[in-house]
Formats: C-alpha cells, sequence, structure tokens
C-alpha cells in the first residue's frame, strides 16, 4: 500500500507510473521483429512520454498552483501492475499484458482525478484517464483482430 498525502506523492507516483510504461513499450517495439507491431509500440511509447512531460510540467509548477492535499490510500498493485514480457512472448498476449497495464492506468487517474479538490489536477488527471481508456480500446481492438 501507498499512502498519498501530499501532492508531490501523487505527481511521483503517476511519474514513476508512466516512466514504467515507456519502459515496458520500449521493450515490447524491440523484441518484436514485425514492424507493424514495432510502429504500434513506439507510437504508444511516445504518448506515454508526453504524459511524462505534463506531469513533470504540473510537478515543477505545484508550488505556484495552489494544488490540493489528497489523502488517499491507493494499493500500487492495482494501479501499477508489473508484468514485463518474456522476449519471445506472442503479439497477442503482449497486447493482453498492454491492455490490463492501460486499465490500470485508467483507475489511477479517474481515482485521482475523483479525489483532487482544485480543477487544475482534476483537469489532468481527467485527460490522463482518456488517453490511456483510447490506448486501452486501441489494444483492445488489435487484440480482437488479432483472435480472428
Amino acid at each position: 500500500m501507498r499512502n498519498f498525502t501530499t501532492i508531490d506523492d501523487v505527481l511521483s507516483f503517476a511519474l514513476e507510473s508512466e516512466n514504467q510504461s515507456i519502459e515496458f513499450y520500449s521493450r515490447l517495439a524491440d523484441n518484436t521483429t514485425r514492424e507493424d507491431e514495432k510502429k504500434i509500440f513506439l507510437a504508444l511509447m511516445r504518448e506515454e512520454i508526453c504524459h511524462v512531460k505534463k506531469l513533470e510540467y504540473f510537478f515543477s509548477k505545484r508550488n505556484e498552483l495552489e494544488l490540493s492535499k489528497i489523502d488517499i490510500d491507493l494499493s500500487s498493485n492495482k494501479y501499477l501492475p508489473h508484468i514485463f514480457p518474456a522476449a519471445d512472448i506472442a503479439f497477442e498476449e503482449c497486447l493482453n499484458i498492454a491492455i490490463q497495464k492501460e486499465r490500470a492506468a485508467v483507475n489511477l487517474y479517474t481515482d485521482l482525478a475523483r479525489e483532487s479538490t482544485t480543477q487544475t489536477m482534476i483537469e489532468l488527471f481527467r485527460m490522463l484517464a482518456y488517453e490511456e481508456t483510447k490506448h486501452a480500446l486501441q489494444f483492445e481492438n488489435r487484440y480482437q483482430a488479432a483472435k480472428k
């Protein structure tokens, strides 16, 4: 369990989550030999890098933005699954793991938006939840197509 009582705690955890996603998609891109799969994973990795930049901006401005104090208890296992595929994993299984990771990110950002009390943080976390939802749907669609 991790307790979040300050904005630093929340933003640090979100940055940790995004950085793990970057590492995850980078590994998937490195482990595939198919160019279309590599493009998918690299595109997702770039989007996660954009999330990191947004979170870093808020982290750098946290004292100026009068951000709310958050007092919640979140399980890191629910929001930050530590799943790393083997080098020889099938593409469908990669997609399944990616779906799980994206859903965990959606859960994290949705819950953080719900617990935030300032509009700035609510909007940031809602935007991130929306983008992670798009990623999950993208992987779910590819997973369904790959199963056919």
